[in-house]
């Protein structure tokens, strides 16, 4: 996880701490690219640590923020009741977390002095952040994007985490052993803290999403054309989340077609304004209408605008959805059946039939949805990307097999157990029984 929020900036180093000089050169070769300098690491105790990274970290820390977005997010039927979207934010953030990059402070923080497997794999992370700031400027990175810079993210936070996999198996079986451990340990922690402050499943779905995707994408890049393809993405980084989603359809350079700005109503007040984006759709549509509708829906999905604005004492949203012709009808059925179950929405096609609106008002925390979904939708598109890492990274296949081996085991188990085999930790479960004996007949035939 990198942040880019502070105020000093103090000068580098001389040399490397000797406790982390061989993890910062095994970043150098594994990235291919040479440190300009030594970054500076500060080891802080844990309450100090803690209150760093409380101080540093990103996200909806204003009241007033965290209440519009909590109630738009209400609007477009994805939470419901009144979570604290504040302290779901800074819940999230201190999460997990052991280590930290800062880019404006040019400084990786680290909770403790004991460089533990988890520790020393984190480091690994951190650093690659930091090489890629030397190179690339993370802060300029995320600077002028119509969204909120998901795709950027998606992107710096998938080459660290491929930097950190690849040092975590140079480590030792016992080491790893410990590493899992460690990691198991500090998963349940992190899901213990989301329960008891009630942190909304999207916004951890938002949130990971960079983590959950990132890495395929990034390790597809890297399949097809090593460091220098993915080098290429940094000098000119993803805008979408189509194109982190479906790797093939992004190209280093090439811009994608604008959508352009949603005017708000006259008097209104404008809370936020820019994209929305394939994956926030997807999640508003499936968490009333199940995945598989939600899933038909997006397939045209090309690009989209979004302005969040108060009206009054209410919180309003509109969106336009740029669908190509082949799908504009599965997204206007599925948008009219969101509406139905959002309190006053509404959905039609605008721009000469080329596009979907979509216009909906909070409808205050009274309002619950009419059906709860058993399964976070998000799980499955999540899984499988993680499935094609993993068989890209441990099983050595191409992307491109990677991607259809992953297709067609969902087509042949269905969404259902894939997923349940991909999440499950009953080694004996027969979905993941089904999955194993699958897996060669389905490689053998994408190869």
């Amino acid at each position: 996880m990198a942040v880019t929020r502070s105020k000093s900036a103090p000068g580098y180093p001389h040399q490397w701490d000797s406790r982390v000089a061989s993890i910062a050169q095994f970043v150098q070769q594994a990235r291919g690219l040479a440190w300009k300098h030594p970054v500076k690491v500060e080891f802080l105790p844990p309450a100090r640590f803690t209150a760093a990274i409380s101080a540093k970290s990103g996200g909806t820390s204003d009241t007033a923020d965290a209440q519009s977005y909590m109630e738009a997010l209400r609007a477009i039927g994805v939470v419901s009741g009144q979570p604290d979207m504040a302290r779901a934010a800074q819940t999230f953030a201190n999460n997990d977390v052991v280590g930290l990059y800062v880019a404006t402070d040019k400084t990786v923080y680290v909770e403790g002095d004991q460089l533990t497997p988890y520790v020393r794999v984190t480091l690994a992370h951190e650093l690659t952040h930091a090489l890629q700031d030397q190179y690339f400027n993370l802060v300029t990175m995320r600077k002028g994007h119509a969204d909120d810079d998901g795709a950027v993210t998606a992107l710096i936070e998938g080459d660290a985490v491929r930097i950190q996999d690849d040092y975590e198996r140079t480590l030792s079986a016992a080491d790893q052993q410990l590493y899992a451990s460690e990691q198991s340990s500090t998963s349940s922690s992190a899901t213990g803290a989301n329960t008891r402050n009630s942190v909304p499943t999207f916004y951890l779905d938002q949130a990971t999403f960079p983590y959950d995707f990132g890495p395929t994408f990034v390790e597809t890049l890297f399949s097809q054309g090593g460091n220098r393809l993915v080098d290429q993405a940094f000098r000119s980084p993803p805008v979408l989340d189509r194109q982190i989603l479906d790797p093939a359809s992004f190209v280093p350079g090439v811009p994608v077609p604008a959508v352009a700005p949603i005017p708000a109503p006259p008097g209104a007040n404008v809370v936020n304004s820019g994209g929305f984006g394939e994956v926030t759709l997807f999640e508003m549509l499936a968490d009333q209408l199940g995945y598989p509708t939600a899933l038909q829906a997006v397939q045209g999905w090309t690009n989209d605008s979004s302005v969040v604005y108060r009206k009054g004492p209410t919180v309003c949203v509109d969106v336009e959805v740029r669908d190509d012709d082949a799908h504009s009808g599965a997204l206007l059925r599925a948008g009219t059946a969101w509406a139905a179950r959002i309190p006053g929405a509404t959905v039609q096609l605008s721009g000469q039939g080329q596009s979907v609106s979509f216009h909906s008002c909070d409808p205050g925390p009274a309002w619950k949805p009419t059906q709860v979904a058993s399964v976070d939708p998000y799980q499955y598109p999540a899984s499988q990307s993680a499935l094609a890492y993993q068989l890209m990274t441990q099983g050595h296949l191409g992307s491109t097999t990677a991607s259809c081996v992953v297709s067609a085991l969902t087509a042949a188990l269905g969404p259902d157990r894939l997923l349940n085999a991909i999440q499950t930790n009953d080694t004996s479960s027969p979905d993941l029984t089904a999955l194993r004996n699958d897996l060669p007949v389905v490689v053998s035939r994408c190869s």
